[in-house]
């Protein structure tokens, strides 16, 4: 999903820059209308279901774990949500952080420039 992570030094170095770049793009509004959007959507399944009174007259344990997948499901679907619809954007943004770091890496496509005296992208034709 993103071969960048792969021109990191370390995995973790790559899986932190990673974090960093989808924290970077929860900040933009139409992220949080996606979230928004999402939750509405899942609270409104749950309650729809019966499932939470259910649940809670007969069986203690169960209710505990929709709860857990629930919290699972929060936790965790944003931030694969951000990383799959936003995808370009956080490889772009991971891009920026390579070039920081002083990788040659064509902004627009990620084409490894290492050696490319023309200024040119050879992929893509942008002149980087």
């Amino acid at each position: 999903m993103f071969p960048e992570l792969q021109r990191y030094k370390t995995k973790r170095e790559g899986y932190k820059a990673l974090n960093h770049a989808i924290r970077r793009q929860l900040f933009h509004w139409p992220v949080w209308i996606v979230l928004i959007a999402c939750g509405l959507i899942w609270t409104a399944l749950l309650t729809e279901t019966g499932l939470p009174q259910a649940l809670g007259r007969y069986n203690r344990t169960l209710l505990f774990v929709v709860f857990a997948i629930w919290v699972l499901i929060g936790g965790v679907g944003p931030w694969y949500l951000v990383a799959t619809l936003f995808q370009e954007r956080v490889r772009v943004a991971l891009r920026k952080d390579l070039i920081k770091q002083g990788a040659q890496v064509c902004l627009r496509c990620g084409y490894d420039l290492t050696g490319n005296v023309s200024g040119d992208c050879p992929e893509c034709g942008v002149e980087c």
